[in-house]
């Protein structure tokens, strides 16, 4: 089972320099299959839900959110028509049944709709970074001020923010798309948040002769010697070697100081609100606790939830204590594999 469609040409995009991997939309064949295909595996929510993000959105942004908020988010960007959609400012809706089944909450509890209205509130606030030139970035919000929530009609309706629907409607190249049954069912925002990084980043079966850092490239006898003790377990894999700073910063949050230079104000209320949430560049400076917080969730969770084998080893250089670099293994799984 694949779970993204991209990658054909070579061209200049990666913040000026490096290779883009570009793609095409599914044919209406491979939707149709893909529908078919998640009939026979029972996903509890809508047939056809597929995200669609840009690469570079998935891959230079610099957020974390709450695993029920980054639920809502991946619903929402499920239901856009990748062909049709061209209005911006289209409200998106979600029922409460649904709203229910992602985050686990009772629907007839007398506090639900003031459940709702703090989950809600929460993400109209959440705050990214986008790099939009080499020196400056920018901060955005996935979703705008304004949403509905209608009691009577149970029903929850939110609009993206203007500044980020170029990466997530009409694209037609440099993008990936995956269905969102497995992320619905993980417990832990980081695995979401790197199977869909890893997606983005690999060619899938495709070779296009790459040999730049940029994508998942099969792995060689020269990166076999360097995990003699894995050497028979990554034969048949891919890898990608992350800068383990870098890495840390794509799964974390804006800094409160980033907020505050965004908001223009040294004291605003978001940026209290979240200033609890730390960078795990801060949270986490030591591997141990880096793996043992974030890295061993997300490897039981993608291995035990997706079609993908997933492994990690940290890598430091000589005479260098700190670990500097997180090699990343994938490899998916074949049939069998997928029944079991």
């Amino acid at each position: 089972m694949r779970a993204n469609r991209m990658m054909k040409d070579q061209k200049v995009n990666r913040a000026g320099t490096g290779t883009a991997i570009t793609g095409e939309v599914m044919t209406d064949e491979e939707v149709k299959a893909k529908k078919e295909q998640e009939k026979k595996t029972g996903s509890p929510f809508a047939v056809g839900s597929y995200i669609t993000k840009s690469n570079d959105l998935i891959q230079k942004t610099k957020y974390s959110l709450p695993r029920n908020e980054q639920k809502i988010l991946f619903m929402l960007l499920s239901k856009i028509d990748q062909k049709n959609d061209t209005d911006a400012s289209k409200y998106y809706t979600i029922t409460f049944s649904d709203f229910s089944k992602l985050t686990g909450v009772n629907a007839e509890k007398p506090a639900y709709v003031a459940y709702l209205q703090h989950t809600i509130e929460n993400l109209e606030n959440r705050t990214f970074w986008v790099p939009i030139a080499p020196t400056k970035y920018k901060s955005m919000s996935w979703v705008r001020k304004g949403s509905i929530i209608d009691t009577e009609g149970k029903t929850i309706s939110m609009r993206f923010n203007e500044d980020i629907w170029k990466d997530i409607a009409q694209l037609t190249s440099n993008y990936t798309s995956y269905s969102i049954e497995y992320l619905l069912m993980m417990q832990s925002t980081y695995s979401m948040r790197v199977y869909e990084i890893i997606l983005s980043y690999d060619n899938g079966n495709r070779d296009y002769s790459y040999n730049n850092g940029l994508i998942f490239e099969p792995v060689t006898e020269e990166v076999l010697q360097k995990f003699p003790n894995k050497r028979e377990e990554l034969k048949g894999f891919k890898y990608k070697r992350f800068d383990m700073e870098e890495f840390k910063g794509m799964l974390s949050m804006p800094t409160r100081d980033e907020i505050n230079r965004s908001k223009g104000k040294s004291r605003d209320s978001s940026a209290q609100k979240f200033s609890r949430d730390k960078p795990l560049t801060e949270k986490y400076k030591v591997f141990s606790d880096f793996e043992k917080n974030v890295l061993a969730m997300v490897k039981s969770e993608i291995n035990e939830m997706t079609d993908l084998w997933f492994d990690y080893e940290p890598v430091r250089r000589r005479g260098v204590r700190k670990y500097e670099f997180l090699y990343i293994f994938i490899k998916y799984k074949n049939r069998e594999e997928m029944k079991s």
